[in-house]
């Protein structure tokens, strides 16, 4: 057995009389199973995803091919850029995936040599593993180790499902090019896995990682394997996917924020749906427990309303759910009904994307496995009832506002409530946390659906991001939120740097939640006692933050809030109204950083706070609706 698989998650999940159920293949109707692909091609709804597809498949047939050289791949351990490589990688999947799907519609065949040339092209490319997931010093990769990263799985998932549904097509081009796709997998993918499990630490379970990966290579296995090398090949992934299920917090929530859950509870259900499909329904896994339940709701928790999310950890602030079918299948199968309701009010708000012609720019159409799901399970749902759910009623009007309510976190410590017109957020956790921000206190207010006391979210990876220098990038700081910070310190990164004493308290008229801080500082700062308290009166609309600390030295303190309007006449956007116990002052934020721009533009705004220097002080701020 694995030594990092515990005796407990093997019973649980790899029970050996279920693995004989499996059977290999794939989920998905073959794309010459014209009926099946008829009616999704049919289905109106996806009526201008289908048009959109053979539109561009039709201009990929005469697109040339992007060159992935070495200079390139270099890049990120000689400049730590990565995006200039990853843009022209994921361009010849995304190609490969669109030619794919537009002969699944058609069915004329008049995309299958242009499928054989991408399909060839990056059958030949010297490694798929990205240059930012190499581990090595060398800006190459070494050639006799194949690493199994989130994209070589992902490609290996791309070329699978083209062998597993178009082998009997592709072989009216070549009868070969399907031997040279399994074979290529096999050595790349597969054989790494059946040798080597242990050396991958996604194996571990410790974070996204392991279900993105292990809902890809799954899907890959069962295209190429069967018997009992199959079996054998699933037991190790089933290993490794139920240690990240018993390591996830039992509460469902997120520590990597929304959007990492969409590649990590949502991957964990592509993982478990794969299985139950491929068994006949044998093997369940998670299927029925309470944390499954739990982890399927977190994206209705954490939503503000209309597009927003709260981006905590690398998180982005719009929210993007692509994947309607699969999300409701997601529900369906947690027997979640606040789940379904969200996605009946988010989805109002925000049509599903396959309903939009900007296909090429909002739909991870590269992510062969998600698109073909989300068709296939869209137009033919899961079965389940679910308890206190009904769906809506053709031609019902729904509201795409966030509906009333608080939802409280114990083990992940992150709080999400709306009444009235406000809506708050606010964490504490450590500062260990899986694509942690220094931001232990943080906290978030929207009005109106919208957000106007913002966490900034995530910004452009770079070779910096995940290494020693994490946190010189102010946004990843407490530069970056709206904790004090102490001449110029702020908080330290570890696990142990957290909030302790903490309490929440949720009664008719209010929600109070409050908690000391000065773990969260390194002993140099000296902090001796830092108290958070926040305090929301439901009644008349007003949120207080009010700090109070003690130093073992006189420091300066400051504080900055973050926010998508300037401070005028008393208020932001209008409709916040806001006062302070100490100075302040409202500047201009510029933002050009790529991913901080996708959630809010060129220019944000800073008000930064100056409480008194000492060796003590307090610091109350009121927001009220005006």
């Amino acid at each position: 057995m694995h030594p990092l698989i515990s005796s407990e998650t093997h019973a649980r999940f790899a029970k050996p009389e279920a693995l004989t159920a499996l059977r290999g293949g794939c989920c998905f109707p073959p794309i010459e199973n014209f009926v099946a692909w008829g009616s999704i091609t049919s289905d109106p709804q996806f009526a201008p995803f289908v048009k959109r597809i053979i539109e561009l498949a039709e201009r990929y047939q005469k697109e040339s091919f992007p060159e992935l050289r070495a200079t390139c791949y270099m890049e990120f351990r000689r400049t730590g850029n990565r995006s200039h490589f990853e843009q022209l990688y994921f361009t010849r999947r995304r190609i490969l995936a669109t030619l794919f799907l537009a002969e699944a519609f058609e069915g004329f065949g008049r995309f299958l040599d242009a499928i054989a040339d991408w399909t060839w092209l990056i059958l030949g490319e010297p490694t798929w593993c990205l240059p930012a997931h190499t581990n090595t010093a060398d800006p190459l990769p070494d050639p006799g180790d194949e690493i199994v990263d989130l994209f070589s799985a992902q490609t290996a998932q791309l070329l699978a499902l083209v062998y597993a549904l178009g082998k009997n097509r592709l072989e009216i081009v070549s009868l070969n090019l399907p031997k040279w796709i399994r074979k290529t997998i096999i050595e790349r993918t597969i054989k790494p896995i059946e040798d080597h499990i242990e050396t991958f630490f996604w194996a571990r379970g410790q974070n996204n990682w392991t279900p993105w990966v292990c809902s890809n290579v799954l899907c890959a296995g069962l295209a190429v394997l069967d018997g009992e090398r199959l079996q054998a090949y699933v037991q190790k992934l089933i290993l490794a996917d139920g240690r990240f299920y018993e390591r996830y917090s039992n509460d469902g929530g997120c520590d990597e924020g929304p959007g990492y859950w969409a590649v990590s509870p949502f991957c964990h259900f592509l993982f478990c749906e794969q299985l139950y499909q491929a068994s006949g329904g044998a093997i369940k896994l998670t299927y029925g427990d309470e944390k499954f339940r739990l982890m399927a709701e977190y994206p209705a928790n954490a939503w503000i309303g209309k597009k927003w999310v709260v981006p905590f950890a690398d998180s982005g602030a719009r929210m993007s759910l692509s994947d309607d079918g699969v999300l409701r299948r997601f529900a369906e199968r947690a027997g979640n009904p606040k789940m379904l309701k969200f996605l009946d009010c988010f989805y109002t708000e925000n049509p599903p994307r396959y309903k939009s012609s900007g296909v090429e720019k909002s739909f991870p159409v590269e992510n062969l496995l998600r698109t073909i799901a989300n068709l296939v399970w869209t137009h033919e749902p899961a079965s389940e009832n679910v308890a206190g759910y009904t769906k809506p009623k053709e031609g019902e009007v729904l509201s795409g506002a966030r509906p009333e309510g608080c939802h409280w976190y114990p083990i992940l410590q992150a709080l999400y409530a709306k009444s009235g017109r406000i809506f708050l957020a606010a964490k504490g956790g450590n500062n260990g946390e899986n694509h942690n921000h220094l931001d232990v206190g943080q906290f978030i207010i929207g009005v109106d659906d919208e957000p106007v006391v913002i966490d900034m979210g995530s910004t452009e990876y770079t070779r910096f991001t995940f290494s020693p220098q994490r946190y010189e990038h102010p946004i990843l700081s407490s530069v970056g939120h709206n904790v004090l910070m102490f001449d110029s310190f702020g908080q330290h990164p570890s696990d142990q740097s957290r909030a302790t004493d903490l309490s929440f308290e949720e009664t008719e008229h209010s929600i109070r939640l409050a908690m000391s801080l000065e773990s969260a500082y390194s002993a140099e700062v000296g902090v001796s006692s830092y108290r958070r308290e926040i305090d929301f009166d439901k009644a008349v609309g007003v949120v207080t933050v009010h700090d109070t600390w003690k130093l073992l030295k006189k420091r300066k303190p400051v504080l900055r809030l973050y926010t998508r309007t300037p401070l005028a006449n008393g208020t932001f956007s209008g409709s916040l109204a806001f006062d302070s116990s100490a100075p302040f002052e409202t500047e201009e934020f510029p933002v050009t950083d790529s991913r901080m721009l996708e959630s809010w533009g060129k220019l944000l705004y800073r008000t930064t706070v100056w409480p008194t220097e000492g060796d003590a002080g307090e610091l109350t701020l009121r927001f009220s609706i005006r």
